[in-house]
């Protein structure tokens, strides 16, 4: 919806939603030692095929996905800005589960929330390529180890991350 800006031109009110870590990426990640997708599936594993993987990953998108499409059908221009990529240095790492599956999970679910969204002309705000690893995850300069609460936090980006977040979104709203 239009609202007036403060040099009395209009201005269009945009509402960001930042997507939530994939549950099935983190919470499962005990699932990721003996299962893996197909695409990247290595013998002794168990292959998990992309369609029962993205039916999997639906009970994700799906709510953030409608509460998007709700906004738009109600006069509101929402945009999906995309959760910090997985840290370089999570434990899942070291507990056995291989970069390439969390990667593919990772890309995975935000190609599902693309794909729901891409019907209604909803914009996605992908990850600042500066705050990206090699590998494409994301490097330690950008990662908010320890949560306000003293807590080890393997989830949030920092300040420093924030910052490039808001420019990327910027780009978006221009």
């Amino acid at each position: 919806m239009p609202h007036p800006g403060l040099d009395g031109e209009v201005a269009v009110r945009i509402v960001a939603v930042v997507g939530d870590v994939n549950s099935i990426i983190l919470k499962g990640s005990a699932y990721w030692k003996r299962h893996e997708p197909f695409a990247v599936w290595q013998p002794g594993k168990v292959p998990l095929p992309k369609t029962t993987l993205k039916a999997i990953m639906e009970r994700d998108t799906t709510p953030v996905a409608r509460f998007l499409i709700d906004l738009k059908e109600a006069g509101v221009r929402p945009v999906w800005v995309t959760y910090p990529a997985i840290k370089d240095h999570h434990p899942m790492f070291v507990q056995g589960t291989r970069r390439e599956v969390i990667k593919y999970l990772d890309d995975t679910f935000i190609e599902c929330m693309q794909e729901a969204l891409a019907p209604h002309a909803i914009d996605t705000v992908g990850r600042p390529q500066a705050s990206l690893t090699e590998g494409g995850f994301l490097k330690k300069a950008y990662s908010q180890d320890v949560s306000a609460k003293g807590k080890r936090d393997w989830v949030h980006g920092n300040s420093l991350y924030g910052r490039l977040m808001l420019d990327e979104i910027m780009k978006v709203a221009a």
